[in-house]
């Protein structure tokens, strides 16, 4: 009897890598499938064809929605979808995903991660134009501080990113100033 529980252990063991290994091989087909997906938006997007770009994105945002909700092509699926609404000016929709890939990033990048910052100047874009210039200007500076310390404060990016906090900053203090009595 001793000798057949080595054996069931050894066939249960195998068959527990042989699954493991089977989802890892579903996953990675998947992960592939999801990143020749991104790469179509991303020609459809230089062609200028948006309607692609977006109906990619969704059924990228979907599916990976569904199998790999953590993952960095679903944050990744999530602002592209964001930085389209926001070139099309739908900035509440823009915000709204914004919201939901930039912690993704963050988790998955690291904070400080230039990417990272490029998505949180974009939401102060949106926010901009949602007519919150208070939010806009916090996400510039911090996109500004990301790119600062990863490029150095002369770095294009960084030059960008304080201007648009001076234009935020500028546009709060004409709105303070307004809505005074």
């Amino acid at each position: 009897m001793s000798s057949a529980r080595p054996r069931l252990v050894s066939v249960v063991l195998l068959g527990a890598v042989l699954a493991v290994g089977a989802h890892a091989a579903d996953s990675a087909s998947s992960a592939r499938a999801w990143a020749a997906s991104l790469d179509r938006a991303t020609r459809a997007a230089a062609a200028g064809d948006d309607a692609t770009v977006e109906r990619v994105l969704h059924e990228v945002v979907a599916e990976t929605g569904r199998e790999a909700p953590d993952s960095l092509l679903h944050a990744r699926a999530l602002d592209g979808l964001a930085d389209l609404a926001r070139r099309r000016e739908r900035f509440d929709e823009a915000a709204g995903l914004y919201g939901r890939s930039i912690p993704m990033l963050e988790r998955l990048l690291g904070e400080d991660q230039p990417r990272v910052a490029t998505s949180i100047h974009n939401l102060g874009v949106a926010e901009l134009g949602r007519g919150r210039p208070e939010r806009a200007a916090a996400c510039f500076a911090e996109a500004a501080a990301i790119w600062s310390r990863t490029f150095g404060e002369d770095a294009p990016q960084t030059r960008i990113a304080r201007q648009a906090l001076g234009v935020a900053t500028a546009r709060a203090s004409r709105g303070a100033a307004t809505d005074d009595p």
